[in-house]
């Protein structure tokens, strides 16, 4: 009786090789099977999820023949590494010894049925760590001396996030991250660390990284909050959280709207006490009239017929001021009404604008006027996209969430209202969690399990030449009646959106921030009956001048 062995490939690894990824790699065997002078050696090579079948290639081996397999040095940088044997068909007898095993062609194989031999590599990320080092400055640095300071880091490889969570510390110090694969990329972030009264600046450099495998050389990241005292004004502060947040935008939008109070309609009118008057006689003089002398003057006769000429023309002229003046105040009330776009009833926006800021920054808004209803919102921050599978849509990476912060306070919806105090700081805090809609940094490649039986060239040894796993096919019944068929309701799935931005398509918000529309709009049909009557009037009036 004879017999031989196969060989198949896989492979396991807790992340992707970046530099050279796992499925392209090339793994070379040799083999050694007899003594003496039957003594047969070779050599084959194999990629994750392929096999071979070396019966053909060593020839006919008589059982109970000796055969070695050893695999040669699977090494990769990064990585440390074992590797697993499982033979079928001597799993009695067999011996592993490191990178080879030991075999023999066993009674448990008939005749043209080879050794089933598996072979898996078990890569393990090399890891590291980095310190974060945490400084406090300002003129309120002592305001945050005890602050609890909260940092999120997120760790990716091909973008699949293989390590990522929290770590904090009070005040000023320095904290460690442990356990981050070398070939990592990380970054990282603080939450909420405002403190009252107070703007905030925060940086953190570098603002990604890898580590090293280096025991005694940990990353330094420099976090520092520069914290300064803010007296009376509107407080914009950023922050970004999530294990999803290495896929966040570098910088976020926040638009403010500021409509400051009418205080027209609060003041009381004071009645005014009339106090009589002393009427006293004022005695008349009689004052001495001159006679003019008359010199008759050609010139001043000549100016005084052209004066008389033009006093029609003067008086034409007064008339049209009037008629313009009129057109010009309904056009001022056309674009006053134009100029607030949101039919606000809280009036005029007295300041509105927008401010860009990273994760960590903040601004302050000054100069608003005390009382003033103020509207902030975020525009859209979604998280990068990546095409998907098979020529698929693209997909979000991560889903995003965005919740504000008010002077303390959690406070629902978009955009968030609030109300200017006489020298006091409003602080609204807008923080972004980004979290990762897939995350599997598990690289698995299987190969295909070597089954007895079968002749050589098959893909998958004991299978026919050229076939793979062959399928089942379920015989045809006789007469069997027809099922009907039955339609399937189609149930309608809830789409839940990422929060954004109000819309301007939304009749509930303006383009300018959201403000409630009212029937403010309605002026535009008033101001445009008053201007035609202005003109007509104008028309008739020359008319008239005309016809005299």
């Amino acid at each position: 009786a004879v017999g031989g062995f196969s060989v198949a490939k896989s492979l396991d690894a807790d992340v992707e090789n970046v530099g050279a990824p796992w499925a392209e790699q090339v793994f070379t065997f040799d083999y050694t099977c007899g003594v003496g002078e039957d003594l047969v050696t070779g050599s084959f090579e194999l990629t994750p999820g392929e096999s071979e079948n070396v019966v053909e290639s060593i020839g006919e081996l008589e059982l109970g023949t000796s055969c070695t397999v050893t695999e040669r040095d699977a090494a990769v940088e990064g990585f440390e590494w074992t590797t697993e044997w499982d033979v079928e068909g001597d799993s009695d007898t067999a011996v592993v010894d490191g990178n080879s095993v030991t075999f023999e062609i066993g009674s448990g194989a008939q005749e043209g049925q080879p050794v089933a031999v598996g072979v898996k590599n078990i890569y393990t990320a090399e890891t590291g760590s980095f310190d974060i080092n945490k400084t406090i400055t300002g003129n309120a640095a002592a305001a945050a001396a005890n602050q609890e300071f909260t940092f999120n880091y997120s760790c990716t490889v091909a973008d699949a996030v293989v390590h990522s969570g929290t770590t904090s510390l009070v005040g000023a110090g320095t904290v460690t991250v442990d356990d981050v694969p070398v070939m990592a990329t990380c970054v990282v972030t603080e939450s909420d660390a405002a403190v009252a009264d107070t703007a905030l600046d925060s940086s953190i450099s570098p603002d990604e990284f890898q580590v090293t495998a280096d025991e005694s050389t940990n990353v330094q990241v420099d976090a520092v909050n520069e914290y300064t005292y803010v007296e009376g004004g509107l407080i914009l502060q950023k922050f970004v959280t999530g294990n999803g947040l290495a896929h966040a935008p570098d910088e976020f939008t926040l638009n403010y709207r500021c409509v400051a109070p009418d205080y027209s309609g609060d003041v009381e009118e004071t009645p005014i006490e009339e106090t009589p008057i002393e009427e006293t006689p004022i005695e008349e003089t009689p004052i001495e009239e001159t006679p003019i002398e008359e010199t008759p003057n050609e010139d001043n006769s000549a100016a005084a017929q052209t004066t008389t000429a033009d006093a029609p023309a003067v008086e034409d002229d007064a008339e049209d001021a009037a008629v313009v003046e009129a057109v010009e105040a309904v056009v001022g009330l056309m674009e006053a009404v134009a100029g607030d776009e949101s039919g606000s009833d809280l009036g005029v926006a007295s300041q509105e604008g927008s401010v860009t800021l990273g994760a960590g920054e903040s601004a302050v808004i000054e100069g608003l006027i005390p009382g003033s209803m103020c509207e902030v919102w975020e525009e859209d921050a979604s998280a990068d996209t990546q095409s998907g599978w098979l020529g698929t849509s693209d997909r979000t990476v991560a889903d995003w969430s965005v919740e504000y912060t008010l002077d303390g306070e959690v406070v629902d919806g978009s955009p968030v209202e609030l109300t200017i105090g006489a020298d006091e700081n409003v602080s609204l805090n807008v923080e972004n969690k980004y979290e990762l809609t897939e995350q599997n940094g598990l690289v698995v490649i299987p190969f295909p399990v070597p089954a007895p039986g079968g002749s050589s060239g098959s893909s998958i040894p004991g299978g026919s030449s050229g076939s793979s796993i062959p399928g089942t096919t379920s015989p045809a019944q006789p007469d069997a009646p027809e099922t009907p068929e039955t339609e399937t309701p189609e149930v309608e799935t809830p789409v839940t959106d990422a929060p954004s931005a109000p819309s301007k398509d939304d009749s509930t918000v303006s383009e300018n921030g959201g403000l409630a529309n009212t029937g403010a709009n309605v002026l535009w049909v008033g101001g445009i009956a008053l201007l035609i009557m202005a003109v007509g009037a104008l028309l008739v009036t020359r008319d008239r001048k005309s016809n005299q």
